[in-house]
């Protein structure tokens, strides 16, 4: 198992779009080590007149800029959340600061991308370290809404979209677009999919047909009178059981073909890239007297309803496509026919 990780969960309030251009005033921080202990960082970096310049007024007007700036004057930049209220800071123990708390951490964010270039830009390069691979909120809740629902979002995701849908309300106007409020909102969405997600094991194909066949063992042994055990060899018990895994794990592995695929009936032969589909050249071997690969319709390969209704009703394997036909009668309405005494 790798070892645990610090993560920091960042947004940065910028001067515009451009890293080359523009700049960070804003920055949030709540590290997260890896021993659970988590702290809250906020500073403010006071940009310089060029800066300003250059700056987007869409940009400042979107993270209130002009609202909540608070760096006291003659101050490059502040720890807003010291315990005295905003504390002045030379630009370079702004720098240190920011870099210590994101120590050998994976940045955690909404578009944590763009928050790491403009971090490049005030850190400098040679400060950068963090690990080179951010985890982005809506890439990691659009995937968990994938697996849950079978159903991908659409691209270009919507955090905010995402967040509702694994249960985290997205900031209020009041807290949106403010760098703490969203490195908050970054910490709720991750946890969110955390706690939601069930650890699935890479199980082999044979190991999970194990699983099935103990899984149906056991609810046979639970299930079953005890005159129905009594007369079953446990020989027998087993190998049926298995035999339905083995059924149970072929309708699985169809089902997600179909689901990839997204198949749809032929009607008349040539199917699909001119070959004929299982089901027409079943028939095709039928009607030349080839019943190895019939179902239990096949009156040739079962010649008796007393014979395909055993099949059928006790669901014992031997024959191909059981289990097709058994979810035909069944939407059919069809019910095994009650053998009669002769």
């Amino acid at each position: 198992m790798p070892e645990p990780v610090a993560l920091a969960f960042v947004d940065t309030e910028t001067t515009g779009l451009n890293p080359v251009f523009h700049t960070a005033w804003e920055v949030a921080v709540i590290r997260r080590d890896p021993d659970g202990r988590e702290t809250e960082y906020l500073w403010q970096i006071r940009p310089n007149a060029t800066e300003l310049l250059c700056a987007t007024p869409e940009a400042l007007r979107i993270g209130r800029y002009h609202e909540r700036f608070a760096v006291p004057d003659g101050a490059v930049a502040a720890d807003m959340l010291a315990s005295g209220g905003p504390t002045p800071l030379s630009l370079d123990a702004a720098v240190y600061a920011i870099t210590q708390a994101l120590q050998d951490a994976v940045l955690v964010g909404s578009n944590p991308h763009f928050d790491a270039m403009f971090l490049y830009r005030l850190l400098g390069t040679s400060q950068v370290s963090w690990h080179y691979r951010p985890v982005d909120i809506a890439t990691l809740a659009a995937g968990h809404q994938a697996v849950t629902t079978g159903v991908m979002p659409v691209v270009p995701f919507s955090s905010r979209g995402l967040s509702r849908a694994v249960g985290v309300e997205p900031p209020g106007k009041d807290t949106a677009h403010t760098a703490l409020g969203d490195a908050r909102w970054a910490r709720s969405v991750f946890d969110a999919v955390a706690s939601r997600t069930v650890a699935v094991l890479p199980l082999s194909r044979a190991a999970l047909r194990d699983c099935v066949a103990k899984a149906l063992i056991r609810w046979a042994e639970g299930n079953n009178s005890p005159q129905y055990a009594f007369a079953r060899r446990p020989e027998t018990v087993v190998q049926n059981n298995y035999s339905r895994a083995d059924a149970v794990l072929a309708a699985l592995l169809e089902l997600g073909q179909g689901a990839t695929e997204s198949r749809t009936p032929c009607s008349d032969p040539p199917c699909g890239d001119g070959l004929l589909c299982d089901e027409h050249e079943e028939e095709k071997h039928h009607a030349e007297g080839q019943h190895e690969y019939c179902g239990p319709r096949c009156e040739t390969a079962f010649p008796t309803d007393l014979l395909r209704n055993t099949i059928l009703h006790s669901a014992l394997p031997g024959a191909k496509n059981m289990l097709a036909e058994l979810e035909r009668r069944a939407a059919a309405g069809h019910v095994a026919i009650e053998a009669t005494a002769s």
